[in-house]
């Protein structure tokens, strides 16, 4: 194909509005909820579980989607990917949507069990807190992460977390 060849075709493609199709990645980036809606059941329908999952599930609930629309969606994810460093974005997530900790609570006591002294457990350590979670389900994480990040700035928030949460 050659230069007037390709033009004419994207004009063409251009001025085609009906035929458009935005792909699953354009109406993540639009964080619309009901635009996404079709397209995220149809995409997770096949993909679940898939460790990229992890940045739809983060983008329907950051845009304000449905929880209860992933919720089985997301059990699924959590299960086969327990461990994985994207969890805890997963986790802070859906906290920060709904405040619902049972769901999480043993995927986050799992995640912790392995990864407490990582720096990114900060955000599930504050989620859990700030959502209402017992402060006893993290309290050894914390301590573990306290010993490794203590006197980073990220530190202090952690530290208002847990005693706004009732313990000191």
């Amino acid at each position: 194909m050659n230069q007037t060849q390709t033009t004419t075709a994207q004009i063409e493609r251009v001025g085609a509005v009906a035929d458009f199709a935005p792909s699953f990645d354009d109406l993540l980036i639009s964080e619309d909820p009901e635009l996404m809606r079709e397209a995220l059941l149809q995409w997770l329908a096949a993909n679940a579980a898939a460790a990229e999952a992890s940045f739809v599930y983060q983008a329907w609930l950051k845009a304000g989607g449905e929880p209860a629309l992933i919720r089985e969606s997301l059990v699924r994810w959590l299960g086969a990917n327990a461990h994985a460093k994207s969890a805890c974005y997963v986790h802070s997530a859906w906290l920060e949507a709904t405040g619902d900790v049972e769901l999480v609570r043993e995927p986050i006591r799992d995640w912790l069990g392995a990864n407490a002294t990582k720096r990114s457990a900060s955000f599930v350590l504050q989620g859990w807190l700030k959502s209402g979670g017992e402060p006893a389900v993290v309290g050894d994480s914390l301590q573990r992460w306290m010993r490794v990040h203590g006197k980073s700035p990220s530190a202090r928030y952690v530290r208002r977390a847990w005693v706004q949460a009732g313990r000191s």
